[in-house]
C-alpha cells in the first residue's frame, strides 16, 4: 500500500522511516477519527444537552414516535455514541456512507460529529425520513434521505463506501440486508458494520458464518458488550418481561446486541491448490 501511495505522491518518506501526507487535500476524504468521549462532547454543545448512556437515542434527539410494526426498537445513547466511533475510525469519505435503516438516528451523529461526512438514510418508514431531513436541514449535515422497500428493490443510485445494517434478528433478515448493502458498494468494495441481537440469533450464526464467506466478507472484529437496548414498553410481552425481572431486581432491564465490522472483498480469491503438503516455519 505504502509504494503504491507514494508511486502517486500521495505520500513521501523521510530518512527517519516517518510518513509525511504530500497532497493535503486528501484529508477531506478522510474522516478525523473522534473517540466515543470526543462525540458526546461535540453532540452536548450542539444541541445543548447531556447525553444520557442509559437512554434510548430518541429521547436525546426528540423523536416520540417509534413504529414496532417496522422493527422499530432504539439502541441506548452509549451504544450510538460507540457504532459513531467505530464508524468513523474505518470509512473514507471518497463516496458517501449508507444507513440501511435509521431508526438509531445514527446519521445525525455521524454527521454532527463529522460534518463533512456524506451519509445517505433509506428507510421504508415516511416519518423518520421527514424527522430526519429537517434535523438535517436546521443543523446543514450532509444527509441524503431516500424512502426505500429492500424486499423489492436491490439497487439504488450511487455507490457507497460502506454501510451499516441493524437487521431484524432472523437468519433471512440478516441476509436481506446484507445483500441489498453489499449490490450497492463501490467496485473497490467497503466496510460493512452489522449490528446483530446476542440471544436472538444464537446457534444459528452458523448457517449466517457460511453466508459470510460466500458474500465475500471478512470478519475484522466482532465486539460484544458495548451495544445495548434500553427496555421500552412496546408491546404486552414487555410488560411481563420488565415484571418478572423486577422480581429479580434486574432493573433497568438491557438487551445485548453484538458489532460486526467486516472488509468486502470486490473480487474473487482463488484457493491455492497444493499437490504436494506445504511446510511452513514461523
Amino acid at each position: 500500500y505504502l509504494e503504491f501511495l507514494k508511486k502517486e505522491e500521495v505520500i513521501r518518506l523521510k530518512s527517519n522511516g516517518e510518513i509525511v501526507l504530500s497532497k493535503k487535500e486528501i484529508l477531506k476524504f478522510l474522516p478525523k477519527p473522534k473517540n466515543k468521549e470526543e462525540i458526546e462532547k461535540i453532540l452536548e454543545k450542539k444541541l445543548k444537552k447531556k447525553i444520557e448512556e442509559e437512554k434510548p437515542i430518541s429521547e436525546f434527539f426528540g423523536r416520540k414516535k417509534i413504529t414496532p410494526e417496522l422493527d422499530q426498537l432504539p439502541l441506548s445513547q452509549g451504544s450510538v455514541l460507540f457504532l459513531a466511533e467505530k464508524i468513523l475510525e474505518r470509512v473514507s469519505n471518497f463516496y458517501p456512507f449508507l444507513l440501511v435503516g435509521d431508526d438509531d438516528l445514527l446519521s445525525l451523529t455521524l454527521c454532527l460529529a463529522e460534518p463533512n461526512l456524506r451519509v445517505k438514510v433509506i428507510d421504508l418508514d415516511k416519518e423518520l425520513l421527514s424527522f430526519i431531513e429537517n434535523f438535517a436541514k436546521k443543523f446543514k449535515l450532509k444527509i441524503e434521505t431516500q424512502r426505500v422497500d429492500i424486499t423489492k428493490k436491490l439497487k439504488i443510485s450511487g455507490k457507497f463506501s460502506g454501510f451499516l445494517a441493524n437487521p431484524a434478528y432472523t437468519e433471512e433478515g440478516v441476509k436481506e440486508f446484507l445483500n441489498f448493502g453489499i449490490s450497492n458498494l463501490s467496485k473497490d468494495g467497503g466496510v460493512v458494520f452489522l449490528v446483530l441481537g446476542d440471544e436472538a440469533i444464537g446457534n444459528r450464526m452458523l448457517f449466517l458464518e457460511e453466508f459470510f464467506a460466500k458474500k465475500q466478507l471478512l470478519l475484522r472484529e466482532a465486539i460484544v458488550g458495548k451495544i445495548f437496548y434500553p427496555q421500552i414498553i412496546l408491546h404486552k410481552e414487555d410488560r411481563i418481561i420488565e415484571e418478572r425481572f423486577k422480581e429479580f431486581k434486574k432493573i433497568p432491564i438491557r438487551l445485548g446486541a453484538t458489532l460486526f465490522i467486516f472488509d468486502f472483498i470486490p473480487f474473487k480469491i482463488k484457493k491455492i491448490k497444493f499437490k504436494k503438503p506445504m511446510i511452513a516455519y514461523i
